[in-house]
């Protein structure tokens, strides 16, 4: 199955989530959908993609050349963590507000991905 497909259907996983009050799992699935995103893209252009869950350095590798803009690197920062603070932390308490930046975050950084880089269908 095409990792960009998988993507999209982590971020409606992630949107259903923030709905049934999950919101640890939003952030997770938030986070999962714009990891596989940009490895899709990776993918696509290089066959291959870095190893890792660090979404700053998925982007980096993406975007190349390109500059990337401050305030999407800052969104990637917000979001990295989630992929394992979600699930194993102990003292972080998910709430809503959290659920919902994740969500329009990584919504935000698969835009920005698809207007600058993957301007495939």
């Amino acid at each position: 199955m095409d990792l960009k497909k998988k993507a999209m259907d982590l971020l409606e996983v992630a949107r259903e989530s923030f709905e049934k009050g999950r919101f640890w799992l939003a952030c997770f699935s938030a986070h999962q959908a714009v990891e596989l995103y940009l490895k899709g893209v990776l993918f696509e252009l290089a066959g291959t993609y870095p190893f890792t869950h660090d979404l700053r350095l998925l982007l980096e590798s993406l975007a190349g050349d390109i500059q990337v803009p401050e305030g999407l690197v800052d969104v990637v920062d917000y979001l990295n963590p989630h992929y394992t603070a979600s699930r194993y932390s102990l003292s972080m308490e998910y709430r809503k507000s959290n659920a919902k930046r994740c969500i329009e975050y990584a919504e935000r950084i698969i835009a920005w991905v698809r207007e600058n880089i993957d301007k495939q269908p």
